[in-house]
């Protein structure tokens, strides 16, 4: 019997790219290193495919924005005003949003349920996690949104 939705073989296109500057990764790092033991959040900046004649999803800013969560450790909530702060800031800077970032002082970097829920309307492209279970070597894992489905992806790290 043959399967009737056969693999199709994905091309790599250049809208599938996702790269940020060496200075918004250190940026992102520093903040969450610098709110252990807590979870570390925020937004990040830059370009989508198609505007401003990129290729790929280009992280270039990051917005660094207070974990207000009632039990910080464990999980995180945008202060809101902070929040709006940094979108104004965003569209001041003729910038999009290309996803958000946060921590897991203790554990790996894997979608949990609860942010794959908080993620539901979020409108974001990328959400990347980042694990400090070994605060000298940092691991680093970012999702992209495809097809209603989050999904490791790939980056690559760019000086500018």
């Amino acid at each position: 019997m043959s399967n009737p939705n056969p693999p199709t073989k994905q091309s790599f296109d250049l809208t599938d790219r996702i790269t940020i500057t060496t200075d918004a990764y250190d940026m992102m790092l520093l903040h969450a290193k610098q709110r252990l033991p807590f979870e570390a959040c925020g937004a990040l900046a830059g370009s989508l495919p198609g505007i401003q004649q990129h290729a790929g999803i280009q992280i270039t800013a990051v917005y660094a924005i207070p974990n207000e969560a009632p039990n910080p450790n464990r999980t995180f909530a945008f202060s809101p005003d902070a929040w709006v702060n940094a979108y104004y800031r965003m569209q001041k800077n003729r910038q999009s949003l290309v996803g958000f970032f946060h921590s897991h002082p203790t554990a790996p970097p894997v979608l949990s349920q609860a942010d794959l829920a908080g993620l539901r309307h979020s409108g974001a492209e990328t959400c990347w996690i980042l694990s400090l279970a070994n605060p000298d070597s940092p691991s680093v894992c970012v999702y992209r949104q495809l097809r209603g489905q989050w999904l490791p992806s790939m980056f690559a790290q760019v000086r500018v």
